[in-house]
């Protein structure tokens, strides 16, 4: 039978159902091209929180072990974005502290969530169920509550941010994964301490050699195409 396809996308499937060989030597390159640079993104990631009080954190304590097993590859194409690009192949982090390691501070200073302001002076006075015995009084400024409001720092020290993003560049540098391919702007969204950092250093190498893995099998499958009945193979 003549196959027809248009896109990348549509030819990794058409080789998967037609040629399934073809898709399993694609495969075998991709994740030798990908596995270093994945390897290398696991070994930024510091031994021991950047600030000790991470490690204790009740939501997303951090865990070095569980960070570097959230970054891994896969060498399927991904969903078609609204814009309607495609990835053949990715690099992903699926650790929620691994996510914070990798992006806080990528945003110029300044520019993130302000910090609620105070509400107002609040008194605390002796006889209180903590302290029934208590012959005191303590005047604070409370925090105005924006809990769940994301247009808001959710710590009650205003500080807490820069603090975080200090620590974290003392541990870590934060490189710019924008422009290596030669092609695209330099942009903020593609700024980071682990996998955009491996990819940076890597000055496009990976993602030459991933294309040209991808390439190759559709040259061949095209090659194949023109001159073979296919019987539809195993998904």
């Amino acid at each position: 039978m003549q196959v027809k396809v248009e896109g990348v996308k549509q030819t990794r499937k058409a080789i998967r159902l037609f040629a399934p060989d073809l898709s399993k030597a694609l495969d075998k390159e991709l994740r030798r091209v990908l596995k270093p640079l994945t390897a290398k993104a696991r070994g930024f990631v510091p031994s021991s929180a950047p600030l000790s009080g991470w490690a204790k954190g009740e939501w997303f304590p951090y865990s070095a072990s569980s960070i570097k097993s959230g970054i891994g590859f896969s060498t399927k194409p991904g969903p078609t974005s609204k814009y309607g690009f495609t990835s053949n192949a990715r690099i992903f982090n699926n650790s929620v502290a691994g996510a914070i390691y990798e992006r806080a501070g990528s945003v110029p200073p300044g520019t993130g969530r302000p910090h609620a302001a105070p509400s107002g002076l609040v008194t605390r006075t002796s006889g209180s169920e903590d302290y029934p015995n208590a012959d005191f009084q303590i005047n604070y400024y409370a925090i105005k509550s924006q809990t769940g409001n994301k247009k808001f720092s959710q710590s009650r020290n205003p500080n807490a941010g820069k603090q975080l993003i200090d620590a974290m560049n003392s541990t870590g540098v934060m490189k710019n994964a924008s422009g290596q391919t030669g092609r695209g702007r330099r942009s903020r969204k593609s700024k980071g301490r682990l996998i955009f950092r491996a990819w940076a250093e890597d000055q496009g190498k990976v993602n030459g050699a991933a294309i040209k893995a991808i390439d190759t099998a559709t040259r061949e499958f095209n090659k194949r195409a023109e001159t073979t009945t296919f019987t539809r193979g195993a998904k």
